[in-house]
């Protein structure tokens, strides 16, 4: 409860998660529904109600960039962005691992953190490092600093 207003926040767990959303929506309207998995189905999660996505910190201005898009009714162009975006996330979320070291690459080469070490179990991910390196380049401008 916050201020009178009573609410809950749900970030389903399911995979995918639209007809799990659309369910819950219709059971309970007022829900917060929040989408993860490093928002693979974040476009079509918000069509079917949902509030926004819960990614990874490590490029949260796309994200952003994406959800205003679509949120100011520009969504072809948020479908365009998503899509340049699935092409990396895609490919980072076959393995939860190989997400986590990505995430920590992308953060060292912006200068947030200073190491991208993980600890074991580790993610061999000698070949994400050129990925990091595009990712950056195609997504620079959205980024802060970048």
């Amino acid at each position: 409860m916050i201020r009178g207003i009573s609410f809950f926040c749900l970030k389903p767990r399911c995979n995918p998660p639209v007809e799990y959303t659309q369910a819950l929506l219709a059971a309970k309207p007022d829900a917060v529904v929040l989408n993860g998995y490093a928002g693979l189905y974040m476009l079509d999660m918000l069509e079917a109600g949902g509030h926004g996505v819960m990614p990874g910190c490590s490029f949260t201005e796309v994200y952003v960039a994406i959800y205003r898009l679509f949120e100011q009714g520009e969504k072809a162009q948020a479908r365009q962005l998503h899509k340049q975006l699935l092409t990396f996330i895609q490919r980072w979320m076959s393995h939860c691992e190989y997400i986590i070291k990505v995430e920590k690459q992308i953060l060292a080469a912006r200068g947030i953190i200073r190491s991208d070490y993980c600890r074991q179990p580790d993610y061999d991910s000698e070949s994400s490092v050129e990925d990091v390196s595009v990712f950056l380049a195609q997504f620079g401008q959205y980024l802060e600093g970048g």
